[in-house]
């Protein structure tokens, strides 16, 4: 008997003292492989993410040059108003209406936060064009032409390739030479 009572003491000993010991090694481990799990999801999101950068490369790489240029003329870097006034100039001469007066407001607010404080894994090249924001140029501008030639520079102001809003248009009545006096409230935009 005092053997058997000996066996199930040392037994119940070993036991106690694997549990003491064995629980937080457990604990620890689970723990461990949670985390270890953790890490192979974010792993794999940042191996998606790579991808995605990868395939949006190729299709940037791919657009035409004509296509860039394109787009550059939609939303140019900097409000290059120069070049703006320009294209009014011309657009106002070809629809044979007479270019009274522009007025830039100046250059405005982002019209979309910049986004600050956001992580830059590393490995992947930053450009100070992928945080570009849209930017507005506001402009007022007065034209002198007939019914016909102001529709048709509205028309033509529309199919531009640079972008622009209009905002109000004012219609003064024409006087005897049958010329409307037009004041056109707008904005384009820029990068």
């Amino acid at each position: 008997m005092s053997r058997l009572l000996i066996t199930v003491i040392l037994f119940l000993g070993a036991l106690a003292v694997g549990l003491l010991y064995l629980r937080p090694e457990w604990n620890r481990f689970s723990a461990l492989r949670a985390e270890g799990q953790s890490l192979q999801n974010t792993a794999a999101e940042l191996d998606d993410l790579l991808e995605n950068r990868d395939k949006l490369i190729l299709a940037i790489n791919a657009l035409s040059k004509e296509d860039l240029k394109r787009i550059n003329q939609a939303f140019p870097v900097g409000p290059q108003a120069s070049e703006f006034l320009v294209m009014l100039e011309g657009t106002a001469s070809k629809n044979g209406v007479s270019l009274r007066g522009v007025d830039l407001a100046g250059q405005s607010e982002p019209t979309q936060p910049k986004s600050t404080g956001q992580p830059k894994p590393g490995g992947i090249p930053v450009s100070s064009r992928a945080y570009a924001t849209i930017r507005e140029l506001p402009f007022n501008l007065r034209i002198l032409g007939s019914y016909e030639s102001v529709t048709s520079f509205l028309e033509d102001l529309e199919e531009s390739l640079r972008m622009v809003s209009v905002q109000e248009i004012v219609f003064t009545a024409p006087g005897s030479s049958q010329a409307f006096d037009v004041t056109i409230k707008a904005k384009t935009y820029y990068q």
